[in-house]
């Protein structure tokens, strides 16, 4: 009987974690439908606490990091911020002289308003039952 209260208790350990209730959410971020590459994406907890991040990768995927890779959020309800932006350095020779230098051009890929929590419009409510995520922006409001 006692054997039988032990497996018990290891179940349930096992299926609960490590116990910090951090959640490990997969997401993803779309721009009018489509995948948005190399966004920053932030979630800030409404009650306060330790914000959660991610960058997308190439499909616009994306895992929620509170202190370490990977590591998860703990469930609530977030304020969202998404900032995309495609960098390039440029090489330019003024007056066609070779001494010239590179030049940095930055181009939005999501509108600006979603890169601040406040005028961003996005939120999330985590949970342990649903470990998704999904961001969905428009380039018109």
């Amino acid at each position: 009987m006692m054997l039988r209260w032990l497996l018990v208790i290891v179940a349930l350990i096992l299926l609960t974690g490590c116990g910090n209730g951090m959640v490990r959410v997969q997401g993803e971020v779309l721009l009018d439908d489509k995948p948005l590459p190399g966004a920053n994406i932030l979630l800030m907890p409404k009650s306060g606490g330790r914000p959660a991040s991610a960058k997308s990768d190439a499909s616009g995927k994306f895992q929620l990091t509170t202190l370490r890779p990977g590591d998860g959020i703990l469930p609530g309800d977030y304020l969202v911020s998404v900032t995309a932006i495609d960098e390039k350095n440029l090489r330019y020779e003024p007056n066609g002289r070779a001494e010239g230098g590179f030049a940095e051009q930055h181009r939005r890929l999501a509108p600006e308003r979603y890169g601040d929590i406040k005028t961003s419009g996005l939120t999330a409510t985590i949970s342990a039952t649903d470990p998704r995520l999904s961001l969905r922006l428009v380039s018109t409001p």
